[in-house]
Order: C-alpha cells, then sequence, then structure tokens
C-alpha cells in the first residue's frame, strides 16, 4: 500500500474542495456523499487537515471546510504526512512485518520495495494538489461522457 486509506480519503477530499469557487465552504457530509466517502471518517480526517492549516474550518449551516491556500501550494506528501503522522505507509514494510523487517532482516519483499519508496516520495513530492486537479480537468475534457 502506497498510503493509507485516510490519506486517500484526504486526497480525495481536498480535490473535491480545490474545485469549489474561492471561499466555498462544505459540510464533511457533503463531501463523504459526493465522494462515497465514510463520513465519520472523513470528518476526522479533515479535522485533522484543518489542525494542521490545510483548511480552514466554520461551524454553523452556512459553514464548512475549505482550503486554506492555493492548491498548487499543498504537496501531496504533506497530505500524506500530516494524515498518516509522519510515518506513510510507503516506509513501512511491504509485506506487513513492522519492526521484524530491517536492512538486518529483510522480509522477501525488502530489496524490491527498496528501489520504489524513492520513487513513491518523489512522486508525492513533486506533485500538488493543483496538479491532480489539472490532470482531472484535462482527463475530463479529452474524454467527454456520452449522453443517452
Amino acid at each position: 500500500m502506497i498510503y493509507s486509506k485516510s490519506a486517500e480519503y484526504a486526497i480525495r477530499a481536498l480535490i473535491h474542495l480545490a474545485r469549489m469557487p474561492s471561499g466555498t465552504a462544505v459540510h464533511s457530509r457533503d463531501i463523504a456523499q459526493d465522494e462515497h466517502l465514510p463520513p465519520g471518517l472523513l470528518a476526522k480526517v479533515l479535522q485533522n487537515l484543518a489542525s494542521e492549516g490545510l483548511l480552514r474550518s466554520t461551524r454553523g449551516p452556512t459553514g464548512g471546510f475549505e482550503l486554506s491556500c492555493d492548491p498548487d501550494s499543498i504537496r501531496l506528501l504533506d497530505v500524506v504526512f500530516v494524515v498518516d503522522h509522519g510515518s506513510p505507509k510507503h516506509r513501512q514494510c511491504a509485506i506487513g512485518c513492522g519492526t521484524k523487517c530491517s536492512p538486518a532482516r529483510p522480509c522477501t519483499m525488502h530489496e524490491y520495495w527498496q528501489g520504489i519508496r524513492p520513487l513513491i516520495e518523489t512522486l508525492l513530492r513533486e506533485h500538488t494538489l493543483g496538479d491532480l486537479v489539472r490532470h482531472e480537468t484535462a482527463r475530463a475534457s479529452s474524454h467527454p461522457r456520452r449522453r443517452n
């Protein structure tokens, strides 16, 4: 696994928020419904992102969550580190051996995974939320949905 389910949900929710006009707050339950995510877990993930400054949170009927900065300034690696509390899944043992897997006592996947980890980290470091939104927009315009 490259990153946790919580990190996946965070990225999907952030993309959803990045598509919104600037200054638009969206309730977590609406994001969960639109993105088909579990509402309870998503609410916790969004609160975590807000406490770390990636989102602004406003209470009340017209409140919700909104990005606190430009999507181009939010690196995917920053999101994964916030949500996974500094221990992203791509840094852990590929087959779940935990602390039993080390360079001194490698698991069967250790050698292969060692070569993949830096590539994943580079990808997450070099790409931003803005990149994902632009890619999604370009892909949608090049593959229009058929109308019935």
